[in-house]
């Protein structure tokens, strides 16, 4: 759980532990739920920093929801948009990593890259989830978790974009975190446009 750790010591810092934790994310670790397992393949990152002392507010992303949840390192938190990975340090930064897309293992056991089908959304991957949870009744424990695999082929390259749906006219957006590229992205079908179309219709750049 470790690797979730954000460096906040500046606005790069953050970022670039945004690019590290992506990149792990991506190529050691599934999402289990139950006897089902997903891999990760789109995600969003927010983060905000909350010092008294304006010196060290680095990282002031206002569309983070500042929840209580999002404190905390390696937590769920589940909101109306979806579910997060929380990524705060405990104190005084609030952090969340927003699922948006996950991929569902055909058979976990023989091979981890083999791909059953694709959910995009955030609300569509929150229902995908509880939908595999035990009923209300069952004596039986749920198992939702992140586990690693060092079978997962690691991806030809982390698509790095614009985050979705957010409101350019909120209040306090004078540092223009609408625009800044924290959402990753990752092609399991072959992909038939070259690097620079992909880019151009994503408004990304490849990691």
């Amino acid at each position: 759980m470790d690797f979730l750790h954000v460096d906040a010591t500046s606005k790069q810092t953050v970022e670039n532990s945004f690019n590290r934790i992506a990149e792990k994310l991506f190529s050691g670790y599934l999402l289990q739920v139950n006897a089902s397992y997903y891999r990760l393949i789109d995600i969003e990152f927010y983060y905000l920093t909350d010092n008294k002392n304006e010196i060290y507010n680095t990282h002031k992303d206002i569309y983070t929801h500042k929840h209580l949840e999002q404190l905390y390192l390696g937590k769920w938190y589940f909101h109306d948009s979806g579910i997060d990975i929380t990524i705060g340090d405990g104190l005084n930064h609030y952090g969340g990593i927003l699922l948006r897309g996950i991929a569902k293992i055909k058979n976990v056991q023989s091979n981890s890259n083999l791909i059953d089908y694709q959910v995009h959304g955030p609300v569509k991957v929150k229902s995908t989830i509880c939908e595999r949870f035990n009923s209300a009744f069952s004596n039986s424990p749920n198992y939702f978790r992140l586990v690693e695999n060092d079978t997962i082929t690691k991806p030809t390259y982390i698509i790095k974009t614009r985050r979705i749906n957010l409101n350019p006219q909120k209040e306090g957006n004078e540092v223009r975190y609408y625009d800044s590229k924290y959402r990753y992205v990752i092609l399991l079908d072959k992909c038939k446009l070259s690097n620079e179309e992909v880019n151009k219709l994503l408004g990304s750049k490849f990691l």
